[in-house]
């Protein structure tokens, strides 16, 4: 990739398609198209005889469903379609897809596609591949072609050595792969897909129920193919509710919908919803079961189950895969994006290790670890198409080079690292202007934190009043299992701690399903520690399972907790901290388990991207993307908090920054917020207090949504151990802040 050439990742999906642009050596992003982070891959033949893609095409089809084609990808084996009383070709409707996405990224970048990088089933063939490139001829100067589950693996960190079972629940089918990553790239020893089951099939089973228990309205909700134009609006505004209904039931308890028919909207729960799907969710398991088996890896080979897919995000589907399998599962952060994100980590990688040949002229051969299995692949691919299978483009002319046949015959080649995705400095110049610092006075708890310690061997008694649901008292009783430094190799400067206690409810009505978030460190200054991503690599590894589905509890029962821990090497650990602090925010009723980790070395703190009272800097912001500038760090706060009342031992700063949005899309201040961190004189990440509310004046109010273009500014207050100093702003996403070397940070000039 040239200093400046635009890399578009496409993922083309079934039901929807996502795509990742990466410029030069600025962050990739997802691109977003009519505002969302996905397009739709619906394509209509409109009445002038164009092709509408996406949102647009949707909301036409609603009156004119017969010119409507919502699954493009399934049709790619086919030579026209009739839209309408019109034959298309399926290659022109592919195309459409294909050429809104690159048209999108070029008119944000400023400059065309140079490289664009098309993602396909691992079971896909010559025939399909040669189809899909040339769809997509002429979109781009050089075109490669990635296996999804290699992108998801390559996403995930597969390391050398290791084996992951890939799980890719679409909106249109789910696929299962085994991936193994080799020395000299990826092998997907087995795949298989149902081609029936996708998340559309999900909310039809959300309609299949609200019609069988309303009977009277299922007229009303029925196929639109056999109703008037209105009635087909209505039924597919419902089954558009059905789907958000059954995302919403990813986070919550229940979901309303509103069904044509009646005045008030009827709710559905998640317990309802699951069985309603359970079938669906089980046929899963044995798909993923079965591609196991056909791998030939033993079952405790593989590393674990990587989710991808915005239908994943289901947490029975988790549940149920890691009962069923014993295998550690892996939610992807980015589900719907997670295939394309891969895709342009893997051809950033390519392009550096090895660039590739002009466009048409084959290699005289293979390049290096291409596995061709000792035959030819069947069909031509459209000149100048590369193959990608690791991290290493291999152009081909007229022909495959093979290695695309799957079921135990490898897919491989030479693996190249990623290169790191820190954010740089976006290039404005422009350093944005705050209001003149006041004066005040240095703001810290009296006293020092004083948890409850708990002797080696025994148990203690987590007690307090009042949770999410109202005033009520829950008590807990906490066991320590283990707290010591892990035996893994951690980033330079850092170690890992890992942390396990098992509960018993004693008083309350359970505990909840979900994360436990309620174990902690205390460090020998007073510090609270906060664990990493519960979700991650790390944890998975060190606690045997992903620490954000921790099965719901009832009263008298156990679960064990655990939590891994990014420390310095300059922190000692007094102990392990147990406190649920949603209910006990100044941590009066918290439980200390002593051990003994002491100091180790000097600190290492990361390298800045910026200055603070610098010009901004551009990061990733939830879906879009924003440049961050911090003005200062107010140690002497006063004039900025309303009364403030920080728990023992705690001295507060305030940070003041300003936020603007630099791309297509909308930036969400609570994404910037969540991802503000500091660092502590010794390294230690502090993430700002969610738990401790603090009143501010002399601070603007930030807005909740930033459109390009706009911009907004706001404080935000971080407590830490009265004897600490800031070192460091951070950002970074919590899903990510296990890995120094993404963080973004601010210095002192």
């Amino acid at each position: 990739m040239t200093g400046s050439e635009l890399t578009l990742a496409v993922d083309f999906g079934t039901t929807h398609t996502v795509a990742v642009a990466s410029r030069g050596g600025a962050a990739p992003r997802v691109v977003s198209v009519d505002g969302a982070p996905y397009l739709p891959s619906a394509v209509l033949l409109g009445a002038d005889g164009g092709l509408v893609v996406g949102g647009d095409a949707l909301r036409l089809g609603r009156s004119a469903g017969h010119r409507l084609e919502l699954r493009p990808k399934s049709r790619l084996d086919e030579d026209m379609l009739l839209l309408g009383n019109t034959p298309v070709d399926v290659l022109d409707i592919v195309r459409a897809v294909l050429g809104r996405v690159c048209a999108e990224a070029a008119r944000q970048a400023g400059r065309p596609v140079g490289h664009l990088a098309l993602t396909h089933p691992a079971d896909w063939g010559a025939v399909r591949l040669g189809r899909l490139s040339r769809a997509a001829a002429g979109l781009a100067p050089r075109i490669s072609l990635v296996a999804e589950p290699v992108a998801a693996a390559a996403r995930g960190g597969l390391p050398v050595g290791a084996v992951e079972l890939v799980l890719d629940l679409g909106g249109g089918t789910c696929d299962a792969a085994v991936v193994r990553r080799d020395g000299a790239g990826f092998a997907v020893l087995a795949c298989a897909g149902l081609p029936d089951l996708g998340g559309d099939d999900l909310d039809q089973r959300i309609v299949d129920h609200i019609r069988a228990t309303r009977p009277e309205l299922a007229d009303r909700i029925a196929a639109p193919s056999t109703m008037d134009v209105g009635a087909i609006r209505e039924a597919r505004l419902f089954r558009q509710d059905a789907r958000a209904a059954k995302e919403l039931l990813s986070r919550h308890e229940s979901a309303k919908l509103t069904v044509p028919g009646l005045a008030q909207p009827v709710e559905l729960t998640r317990n309802e919803f699951e069985a309603l799907v359970e079938p669906d969710l089980r046929r899963i398991v044995e798909l993923a079961r079965r591609v196991l088996g056909e791998a030939g890896v033993d079952r405790s080979t593989p590393r674990g189950v990587h989710l991808v897919g915005g239908t994943s995000r289901i947490p029975r589907l988790a549940m149920l895969l890691g009962e069923e399998l014993r295998l550690p599962v892996h939610p992807d952060p980015e589900p719907e994006a997670g295939v394309a994100w891969g895709a342009i980590e893997l051809t950033a990688a390519a392009d550096a290790a090895a660039p590739t040949a002009p466009a048409g002229t084959p290699p005289a051969h293979p390049p290096a670890g291409i596995v061709h299995n000792g035959r030819s692949a069947r069909g031509p691919l459209a000149a100048g198409v590369a193959v990608v299978v690791a991290a290493t483009l291999a152009v081909v002319g007229t022909q495959l080079s093979g290695g695309q046949e799957v079921g135990g015959r490898p897919v491989a080649a030479s693996a190249a690292p990623a290169p790191p995705s820190s954010s740089v400095p976006s290039g404005s110049d422009t350093t944005p202007t705050f209001p003149p610092l006041r004066p005040g006075k240095a703001v810290v708890g009296a006293g020092a934190p004083s948890p409850t310690v708990v002797p080696a061997g025994e148990s203690g008694l987590f007690k307090a009043t009042g949770t999410y649901e109202g005033a009520t008292e829950i008590q807990e009783e906490v066991r320590l299992q283990q707290g010591e430094v892990a035996d893994l190799q951690a980033p330079a400067g850092y170690r890992w701690v890992v942390a396990k206690v098992e509960v018993t409810l004693r008083v309350g009505d359970e505990l909840p399903y979900g994360d436990g978030h309620n174990v902690h460190l205390l460090d020998d200054r007073g510090q609270l520690v906060d664990s990493a991503n519960r979700a991650g690599e790390v944890t998975v590894d060190l606690c045997g399972s992903n620490q954000q589905n921790l099965p719901r509890t009832e009263n008298g029962g156990s679960r064990t907790e655990c939590a891994v821990f990014l420390v310095p090497v300059a922190t000692a650990v007094r102990g392990v901290l147990f406190d649920d602090r949603a209910i006990d925010p100044t941590g009066e009723h918290a439980l200390l388990f002593p051990i003994s980790v002491p100091a180790a070395g000097p600190a290492v703190l990361p390298t800045a991207a910026g200055q603070i009272g610098g010009p901004p800097v551009e990061v990733r912001a939830g879906s879009g993307y924003a440049e961050i500038g911090v003005a200062d760090v107010i140690d002497e706060p006063s004039a900025y908090l309303v009364d403030p009342k920080p728990p023992p031992g705690t001295r507060l700063f305030v940070v003041r920054y300003t936020v603007a949005a630099s791309g297509a899309g909308t930036v969400r201040t609570f994404d910037v917020q969540d991802g503000m961190h500091v660092l502590d004189d010794r390294g230690m990440l502090v993430p700002f207090d969610v738990f401790v509310s603090y009143r501010q004046r002399n601070c603007p109010t930030p807005a909740e949504e930033l459109g390009e273009g706009d911009s907004t500014q706001g404080c935000l207050v971080f407590g830490l151990a009265k004897d600490a100093s800031i070192s460091r702003v951070v950002y970074q996403p919590r899903l990510e802040r296990d890995d120094p070397a993404r963080w973004t940070s601010w210095q002192a000039p």
